[in-house]
């Protein structure tokens, strides 16, 4: 390897530090600041041995279920470290070596809920709908140097800049500068950009060394094309900017009650149409072609009557599951030259109204005979019910799901599980709609559950689980500035999701009855465990 390809290799690891750490400090800022200024961090570092996390709810009137969050992402980032019986919610804390060195540069997050908020005007501004203001890439205060000098400078600046690089991209911004120097910058903005705000977008990215301004003219920097590579990364903790600006606060009701999730049918925690395109831009670069070798084998049995009568997707998204399957059964199997005698319907079951539609606009511009139907993983008696309505056999159905079973409404177990096949192993951590703790124990429970309520309408054709999940909160301390866990699971945990590790997720699937005939670990590197999973189950007798 020459030494130009060895300075790129360095400056694309700069590159992705940067971007990882940006979305830590976007899921991070308002945890820190309220846990600081709650006095957590006092206490910890007063403290001769570990602290119950429930005894600190206790005195510092905290949620329990978020706090147990909250510890978690700390320990992420190794700050704390954790012990006890975690799986029962009978956790301990301390602060590590790392975070009691961290703790001089606390003072810096306090202004983090500011920076939040600020993020989210930050469309606004760029399209001329509010006045433009300038952007703060560092703190007010300076930065002294330190082991977390850097750090906490890309945690600062973290709302903001993923906010403007997703806002960017969007306006096709960052394409036109990715084709070289433009000669006037002001060309970039466009009828529908205001100019004044984009010049302060740009004099922000100048500050981060990914952009370079001479007089009028602008161009990406290496570093900044390397990190606009990455711009889509940014898309999913971004959509969520609702939830990280108000999770300090959820963790001390400090605005009373939590807020709820929907407020007069429309979410308020997530951009959901932001959210609904990053499901389909997984789907087609992690899962599609995996998925295809799992599924369309199906679609060559004979006798073709024995094939699936049609696909249930639960949890839909914008439709590029079904659309893709369909095309490829069409175009790669014996089922395709049958459709006329044999048609597959393509059912998309959708908990969400914006996603319903995003299904619905999908197959019908693709002209994929379907129906679009309310769909509910937590609920498979009620979706067999709306899909014989349509005519259709739920249980000659294939169902599919990516990315919602860990989004299912708990249920605290029922009690049918009297001796539980195993010892609970997840380390994560769970709260409940009201921030109160779910224990991993009841959790994984929980998921045999869910599982066990499948059995009966997938025996003829299995189901097709992509998932995603979380890991020890050491392994990614470990590889901290390498992976954007911590902001998926402060995503997922402050809005109810419910993430496992891979291993606990498919030994609850095997508990309620399942095998795996087929699957694959995704998304390893760099934790060295799967983010991401695929999975075809069976009842197994």
């Amino acid at each position: 390897m020459s030494a130009h390809d060895l300075f790129l290799q360095a400056l694309q690891g700069r590159a992705w530090n940067m971007v990882c750490r940006h979305m830590d400090g976007l899921a991070l800022g308002s945890i820190i600041e309220a846990l600081d200024r709650r006095g957590l961090f006092l206490k910890l570092a007063a403290a001769a041995e570990p602290i119950k996390v429930s005894q600190l709810a206790e005195e510092l009137g905290a949620r329990p279920g978020y706090l147990h969050i909250a510890v978690w992402l700390l320990a992420s980032q190794g700050l704390v470290r954790r012990r006890g019986k975690i799986p029962q919610g009978l956790t301990e804390i301390e602060l590590s070596p790392d975070g009691r060195k961290w703790l001089a540069w606390l003072g810096h997050y306090r202004d983090m809920p500011i920076r939040l908020l600020e993020a989210t005007r930050i469309p606004a501004r760029l399209r001329g709908l509010a006045p433009p203001e300038p952007m703060q890439p560092f703190d007010t205060a300076p930065i002294p140097p330190g082991d977390f000098a850097d750090i906490v400078r890309l945690h600062l600046q973290g709302p903001t800049a993923a906010a403007t690089m997703v806002d960017l991209s969007r306006l096709g911004v960052l394409d036109r500068l990715g084709g070289g120097p433009v000669s006037d910058w002001r060309s970039l903005a466009g009828p529908h950009i205001s100019l004044e705000a984009l010049r302060h977008a740009l004099v922000f990215f100048e500050a981060m060394e990914w952009v370079r301004l001479d007089g009028a003219s602008a161009a990406l920097t290496t570093l900044g094309g390397l990190a606009s590579r990455f711009a889509t990364q940014y898309i999913h903790p971004v959509s969520y900017l609702p939830t990280f600006l108000r999770a300090g606060g959820m963790i001390f009701a400090e605005a009373g009650e939590t807020p709820p999730l929907e407020k007069v049918g429309v979410e308020t925690h997530i951009d959901r149409e932001m959210d609904i395109g990053v499901s389909g831009l997984v789907f087609r670069g992690l899962f599609r072609e995996r998925f295809l070798e799992l599924v369309l084998p199906l679609f060559h049995r004979s006798p073709l009557e024995d094939q699936p009568a049609c696909v249930v997707d639960t949890g839909s998204g914008d439709g590029t599951v079904l659309r893709d399957l369909y095309i490829a059964v069409a175009e790669r199997t014996p089922r395709g030259a049958a459709l006329d005698r044999f048609p597959l319907v393509m059912v998309g079951a959708e908990y969400n109204p914006v996603a319903l539609r995003a299904t619905e606009r999908a197959l019908s511009e693709a002209g994929i005979p379907h129906h679009c139907i309310f769909g509910d993983i937590g609920d498979p008696v009620g979706l067999a019910r709306d899909l014989a309505a349509k005519g259709l056999d739920p249980m000659n159905a294939l169902h599919v799901s990516k990315s919602v079973i860990h989004n299912r409404r708990y249920r605290p177990p029922s009690g049918e599980i009297a001796h539980p096949p195993f010892s609970p192993a997840s380390l994560a951590a769970f709260a409940a709609p009201d921030g109160g703790l779910i224990t991993a124990a009841d959790l994984e429970l929980n998921l045999v559950e869910h599982f066990m309520a499948w059995l009966p309408w997938t025996r003829a054709h299995g189901m097709v689980v992509m998932e995603a999940h979380t890991v020890d909160p050491l392994i990614a301390a470990e590889r901290a500035g390498t992976h954007v866990i911590t902001s998926t699971v402060a995503a997922h945990g402050f809005s109810h999701q419910y993430l496992v590790e891979a291993e606990v997720f498919r030994r609850a699937a095997r508990a309620a009855g399942f095998r795996a005939v087929g699957g694959r670990d995704l998304a390893q590197s760099p934790l060295g465990r799967p983010l991401l999973s695929l999975d075809h189950f069976i009842p197994a007798t």
